[in-house]
């Protein structure tokens, strides 16, 4: 059977940006063989088009099965709405096409590590503070996730302070986490943007950590262990797993699961 996967991301109107994303599609390539089409729900261009061309032309290659992909780190409005609407849309214009909606990257111990790699050049100590700064979602639980991570990424190291942020939509912002770190003791606080890709918001992360006097780390970029996770989701996907479970770990996996379709909204 022919297969291949959409990749789909939120989108950016920064070229960088656009082009990292692009690079999660050829990696993605590259390790399996397959034809990767990737599409954003914002900001298409002429190098990146929107998710519905991306599946046609999938469709219009002859692939049989497709795996959609969301390049996304949790379950807020984009993974819970648009791109379920986006796969189910797609599998309405393409009906002889099998088409699999996969989970997001979640709360993976291997983003972890890619964070640990960003910061290991700037040799934090007990001292030290990492702000971990997110987009920020209308979804508590998705900004409830951004505080789990950077819970677990303080249990792993010996950071002195590990806190959260977001750059818009929730509190607090990044200037108030910064102040907040020096306010439990920190001499040093390092933000680290957490995005797969660059874009307006991430350089926004930036400039205003440079201005309340914080280093900034680079953000997850490219790295090789998005890259693991994503195919990791892709294979679940093909298993038949819910993306829920794919994303997020069953806690009580010998259980049979009541919601069925409706696990992907909160309880």
């Amino acid at each position: 059977m022919n297969r291949g996967i959409v990749l789909m991301g939120h989108g950016t109107r920064d070229p960088e940006g656009t082009a990292e994303f692009l690079g999660y599609a050829d990696a993605l390539r590259a390790r399996t063989g397959e034809p990767v089409m990737p599409g954003v729900l914002e900001f298409p261009c002429a190098e990146l088009t929107d998710i519905q061309a991306a599946f046609d032309a999938a469709a219009a290659s002859g692939l049989e099965e497709i795996v959609a992909l969301p390049a996304l780190l949790f379950f807020a409005g984009h993974t819970q709405d648009d791109m379920p609407w986006e796969a189910a849309r797609a599998q309405e214009r393409h009906a002889g096409v099998r088409i699999a909606l996969a989970g997001p990257l979640g709360s993976d111990k291997r983003l972890l590590a890619a964070v640990e790699d960003r910061l290991r050049p700037f040799g934090l100590d007990e001292d030290s503070a990492v702000l971990l700064v997110g987009r920020g979602s209308l979804y508590s639980e998705a900004n409830a996730d951004l505080f789990k991570t950077a819970r677990m990424l303080w249990d792993r190291n010996r950071y002195g302070w590990v806190e959260a942020a977001f750059v818009s939509l929730a509190p607090p912002d990044v200037a108030t986490g910064v102040e907040r770190c020096r306010r439990l003791g920190a001499r040093r606080v390092v933000v680290i943007p957490y995005f797969l890709n660059t874009g307006v918001l991430v350089k926004r992360i930036g400039r205003q950590a440079l201005a309340a006097g914080a280093e900034v780390a680079p953000h997850l970029g490219g790295h090789e262990l998005v890259v693991e996770v994503l195919l990791d989701r892709l294979a679940q996907a093909r298993a038949g797993e819910c993306p829920c479970r794919a994303a997020s770990g069953c806690r009580l996996p010998g259980w049979s699961c009541a919601r069925g379709a409706e696990c992907l909204q909160p309880a």
